[in-house]
């Protein structure tokens, strides 16, 4: 029996769906935006992907990273809705980030295709900067916690000596949190410059 919080689609229709079509339709579940409601944010992440079946299904596929990172690079982060829709727009960016973030899907990119996502995310927090009224200081966040676990699952040894010695680095890279440490998202910025 499901609970009324959890999201389900019959396993035979996700397993018949392409990677792609998957990918939108985990994208697409209504309950993600609750992650919102966790503290920290990465246990909020954890807990709507666990929510939903689709996931699980998304994780089997071999393909799935590579499709997230298609999905991503196609993000136009200027091309924000009018008004009354910016809000869902720039909180759906930043979802994505998180999705993309956990490491069932880092961990099927190649080293060379982690380096190329790095690349791209440095990208993506240049243009949100540029739009920071849209974005905010969550929009950095989502995308400097990409960059960070991006390094963290690549093991890069300056980022990792870094963590070791930066508690507040630490736990953004584990949480997704910055706590008042408004800092952190340019220490990962930089850092992450250095691992192209």
């Amino acid at each position: 029996m499901l609970d009324d919080s959890d999201a389900y689609v019959f396993p035979i229709l996700l397993q018949q769906m392409s990677t792609l079509g998957l990918v939108t339709t985990c994208l697409n579940c209504p309950l993600l935006s609750s992650m919102m409601a966790f503290i920290p944010l990465q246990k909020g992440a954890r807990a709507q992907i666990a929510n939903f079946n689709g996931f699980a299904e998304l994780q089997q596929r071999p393909d799935a990273a590579q499709v997230l990172v298609i999905r991503y690079q196609q993000l136009c982060t200027a091309c924000v809705p009018p008004p009354t829709n910016w809000g869902n727009y720039t909180l759906d960016y930043s979802f994505f980030e998180l999705v993309l973030a956990q490491d069932e899907y880092l961990t099927q990119l190649s080293s060379a295709q982690r380096h190329a996502l790095v690349r791209l995310t440095l990208a993506k927090y240049v243009e949100k900067q540029r739009e920071i009224a849209n974005y905010a200081t969550f929009g950095l966040k989502t995308t400097a916690f990409l960059l960070a676990r991006i390094m963290r699952v690549d093991r890069y040894a300056p980022f990792l000596a870094a963590v070791g010695t930066n508690t507040p680095l630490a736990t953004f890279t584990k949480d997704a949190e910055i706590y008042g440490q408004t800092q952190v998202p340019d220490a990962v910025v930089t850092l992450a410059k250095t691992c192209q």
